[in-house]
């Protein structure tokens, strides 16, 4: 069986991955087709960010918070605690909407 050292030294694209630093954030991508509705909790702070359409996002109440909904459009990312509960859907009923969580 080979060991990592002679895998990394044989695989230049494994030893630069190897090097790289670890990533700190990951962007998540949702597309919302049609009538479908995603309950998303947050992994970590970040926004969330429409890059095609309206997204209507309702965020779960908590005891230091009562529920809102929002409209979110391109052009405003919505800032995100760890932790929150969101139900997103599509605004405009039947068409599709895509989003980021960033």
């Amino acid at each position: 069986m080979e060991s990592v050292v002679q895998l990394l030294a044989l695989n230049p694209l494994l030893r630069t991955l190897s090097s790289a630093p670890a990533a700190t954030h990951v962007a998540l991508s949702f597309d919302l087709a049609g009538e479908a509705v995603l309950s998303f909790v947050a992994p970590r702070a970040g926004r969330l960010r429409v890059t095609n359409g309206r997204v209507w996002a309702t965020r779960s109440g908590r005891p230091d918070a009562p529920p809102d909904d929002v409209v979110l459009g391109t052009d405003l990312p919505l800032p995100v605690a760890r932790g929150e509960r969101w139900v997103l859907e599509s605004w405009h009923a039947g068409k599709s909407a895509s989003l980021c969580f960033e």
